[in-house]
């Protein structure tokens, strides 16, 4: 394949990894993040202590996965000998002939052929050159695989022609031999926010792979595949096969229709990272005008200090970013995008919303939350004995919302008429409280840059509220 947007079809293609001949039933033996068991993590001089079965310690890995690092593992020769033990769980090493399948769904897929080496490196790494053509330096693309014992996951480095280069974190299933893969970080030629997940299933002689490529939360490709074994790994690669896909798929790329494919593609993940970028821009300068302070990178305190709250918790992949902080002498605001990642495969969600936050020592708030109540869902949590706390003083409050708390009757308590009466004001808004501050914001909507003057105005009415109810007693 010479093209640039092959690569993106075939997300894939080489990931055919190394290992040794393991029967299923041995996976017990390999723990890694879903084990019961793990192996002890890299010592205090660098290198990882051997386990039972192991010859020696194994050096550590390197600070820096770059391209360098790679292309030094690259070209380093292979050595089946003394293997990390976490790493048996993958197929033997040697040729493979990789059939794989990509497109924009599940209907409209295009296949290929190619072919990749597999070896061993410093017992740890597991290295994969797959050339995409005859001329293999041209189009080389370079995998590699370890095992991390300090983070108890598997690891995954790619780099591809033209210079990107991505990094994936891998999960074992229990009592088999698949890993589920996810994208941690993107090195290159993309500004978008690139999210590919998949998952990766062993056999003793091939194995199989299916995932998807996300671009700010919708599906923009699906892939999958499966390899063969069929040679050992100092053969040379083979010349690729007159299959009748490959003439159909040449025939297609002479008629045009992959440019038009890759135009669409590019012009979608261009004006979505221009569309963030922007964002970003406007962010800055609607906070000069209000002289406030603007990091589009966010605030890893910050975000420690909210990491209690219900929002914090869902799914997983949190980012808060395009933090926007100001405040007085008595309370500090901040104000931000956070984004979380729910479900797998076709469930698979990225959801985003502006997010407020408070905090004041003046506030000492007993810890509750409430969002907008959904009437089937919340029908059926009442009928099986979910929590929502009701005031039948204040029924719009109560058919608004669904309050949850860890101590009801403080909480009850501390909601008197006024407070009920505010709240209730503001039907779409989620409200989640910490010791001496709280949070508050519209499930997965996302607030334009000229709204915050109107978020701080609300927030600091919010505040006072909470204060003034806080001196009642």
């Amino acid at each position: 394949m010479t093209k640039r947007w092959q690569i993106l079809f075939l997300i894939l293609l080489p990931l055919v990894v190394y290992g040794q001949d393991v029967p299923a039933t041995d996976v017990k033996a390999a723990p890694g993040p879903a084990a019961k068991a793990s192996p002890p993590g890299e010592d205090s001089e660098g290198e990882v202590p051997q386990s039972d079965g192991e010859s020696a310690p194994l050096k550590p890995i390197p600070e820096s996965m770059d391209a360098k690092m790679m292309e030094q593992l690259a070209s380093e020769p292979h050595d089946g000998e003394g293997m990390m033990l976490e790493m048996k769980i993958f197929n033997r090493p040697g040729l493979y002939k990789n059939v794989s399948r990509g497109g924009p769904s599940e209907e409209e897929i295009n296949e290929e052929v190619n072919f990749s080496r597999l070896k061993l490196v410093r017992r740890r790494f597991l290295v994969s050159e797959s050339p995409q053509s005859n001329d293999k330096e041209a189009y080389r693309q370079i995998h590699i695989w370890t095992y991390d014992r300090k983070r108890r996951a598997y690891r995954m480095w790619s780099r591809w022609p033209g210079g990107r280069q991505e990094e994936y974190r891998g999960t074992a299933q229990p009592d088999s031999r698949r890993i589920d893969w996810e994208l941690v970080e993107v090195v290159g030629d993309t500004t978008a926010e690139l999210e590919i997940t998949f998952y990766y299933e062993m056999a003793d002689d091939g194995a199989e792979w299916k995932g998807q490529v996300v671009v700010d939360g919708e599906v923009e490709k699906v892939f999958g595949g499966e390899s063969y074994h069929i040679g050992e790994v100092d053969d040379d690669f083979p010349e690729r096969e007159p299959e009748i896909v490959g003439i159909i798929f040449g025939t297609l790329c002479c008629l045009g229709i992959p440019t038009m494919l890759i135009a669409i593609f590019i012009v979608i993940l261009v004006v979505k990272s221009q569309r963030e970028k922007k964002r970003t821009s406007d962010f800055a300068a609607a906070t000069e005008q209000l002289s406030l302070q603007f990091d589009p990178l966010g605030d890893v305190d910050l975000q420690q200090r909210l990491a209690g709250l219900p929002l914090c918790n869902i799914g997983r992949g949190q980012e808060l970013k395009n933090l926007v902080t100001g405040g007085t002498a008595e309370v500090s605001v901040s104000i931000f995008d956070f984004r979380y990642i729910t479900g797998y495969g076709k469930h698979r969600r990225v959801r985003r919303q502006t997010v407020l936050a408070m905090e004041s020592s003046s506030l000492q708030l007993p810890t509750f939350n409430f969002r907008p109540e959904r009437k089937m869902l919340d029908a059926i949590g009442g009928m099986i004995g979910l929590q929502d706390i009701d005031f039948e003083q204040h029924p719009g409050f109560s058919k608004a919302f669904v309050l949850k708390s860890n101590d009801e009757m403080v909480t009850r308590e501390f909601f008197d008429e006024t407070l009920l009466d505010l709240f209730a004001s503001k039907p779409d808004m989620t409200f989640e409280t910490l010791p001496t501050g709280f949070i508050v914001f519209r499930r997965w909507k996302k607030r334009r840059p000229e709204e915050l003057q109107d978020l701080l105005e609300e927030g600091y009415t919010l505040f006072q509220a909470l204060r003034d109810r806080v001196a009642r007693g």
